[in-house]
């Protein structure tokens, strides 16, 4: 007897969906892809077959035509989309409730539900170690910060026969074949406050996260709810990955401009940042994932 294909329904198929999107359809998934228009389909003709495309917004229609009613996961991988706090509160919270409401009309609860958070939920100063169990409650000083605890608090605040599992993962700087914006600024010549990049970033390259899915998704841990950070486990500070990237490129000499600078990159006009880094030891223990890339300088090296 021929084995059931599983079914992933992912949600905000973006740059980190379509990489997990191949590797569920390399392992004989069918994956029904879902964002809200597609300008163009990034799928190959090979890939099609396994791979389903769906345009379709979460907020304004209902169901989702065409969406199988029986998936076997649905991930939630949808974003701020550039749309400052109004995309938080309508993609990270009352995201929750509009798949709620999706997945009570299925027939039976699908077997898992991942929804992709951030470590934006660690308020932590002072280059602090952070692990699962010190986001708090309530980020009253970090709206944008907080919206995604509520929407982390919703999932887990659903009826247990909504979904059978479910698992956040809460991730770190996404970089990877075509995103890097640090990368990028310093070839196109952009210049940093050097005062402004003493913080720690935490990072982790994009296959590694798909890594962590698919060992989350086909062997999933004990326990009805989880919660993962997901980083390299090596954070650096901004200005010693700034260094080393500038020094590839052969651009040292021109890294560090005046606050008022024309030259100043986007992101480094906004000052000095909280600086805290992220212990992703829980995921590696309980699944044994660990990264391919555990440090920015192997992650680096073939981007250039």
């Amino acid at each position: 007897m021929a084995s059931v294909k599983k079914k992933a329904v992912l949600l905000g198929c973006g740059y980190l969906g379509e990489f997990v999107a191949r590797e569920l359809a390399r392992k004989g998934w069918t994956v029904h892809a879902v964002r809200r228009n597609w300008a163009q389909i990034p799928f190959s003709e090979i890939e099609k077959p396994n791979i389903h495309c769906h345009a379709w917004d979460i907020h304004e229609q209902y169901p989702g035509p065409g969406l199988p009613k029986d998936p076997t996961v649905v991930l939630n991988f949808l974003s701020a989309g550039g749309q400052g706090l109004a995309g938080y509160r309508r993609n990270y919270l009352e995201s929750q409730e509009r798949i709620a409401d999706w997945l009570r009309q299925l027939p039976k609860p699908p077997e898992h539900y991942l929804f992709t958070s951030s470590s934006r939920v660690y308020p932590q100063d002072g280059d602090v170690w952070v692990e699962e169990g010190d986001a708090p409650d309530f980020l009253p000083d970090d709206e944008a910060g907080d919206l995604l605890r509520q929407g982390e608090k919703a999932i887990f605040a659903w009826p247990e026969n909504l979904v059978l599992q479910r698992t956040i993962l809460r991730i770190t700087g996404i970089y990877g074949p075509g995103r890097s914006f640090l990368l990028r600024q310093l070839q196109s010549g952009g210049g940093y406050v050097r005062e402004h990049c003493q913080h720690y970033l935490n990072l982790i390259r994009v296959e590694d996260i798909v890594a962590a899915v698919s060992i989350v998704l086909e062997k999933p841990p004990e326990g009805t709810g989880k919660i993962y950070n997901l980083s390299d486990g090596n954070p650096f500070r901004k200005e010693e990955i700034l260094r080393w990237l500038a020094r590839q490129c052969g651009c040292e000499s021109n890294l560090w401009v005046g606050p008022s600078s024309p030259r100043v990159s986007r992101r480094g006009r906004v000052g000095p940042r909280a600086s805290r880094r992220i212990n992703a030891g829980k995921i590696r223990k309980e699944t044994g994932w660990y990264p391919r890339y555990p440090c920015f300088e192997q992650g680096f090296q073939d981007l250039f």
